[in-house]
């Protein structure tokens, strides 16, 4: 019993961080954007870099979290 719990509160854990890296994705996505849109000059370079850098992280997260999350799930199923 108290692996299934143990599995459930890893699922509702790991379930809460993939919804905080997607709004995270969002407003980070936002504001990379909004600087995009507007003429691009040298002083929005490292910004616009970082924001792009940081997009490729979260996603790669958010698919880290996605295979575990799933992973986990088909353990529970096995308990």
């Amino acid at each position: 019993m108290a692996d299934k719990d143990y599995l459930t509160e890893r699922i509702k854990y790991l379930s809460d961080s993939l919804k905080l890296a997607c709004v995270f994705l969002i407003a980070i996505g936002g504001g990379t954007m909004s600087l995009l849109l507007g003429e691009l000059s040298t002083i929005k370079v490292l910004p616009v870099t970082c924001g792009i850098g940081s997009i490729v992280v979260l996603v790669a997260y958010i698919l880290t979290l996605d295979r575990k999350i799933r992973g986990l799930i088909k353990d529970l199923k096995n308990v």
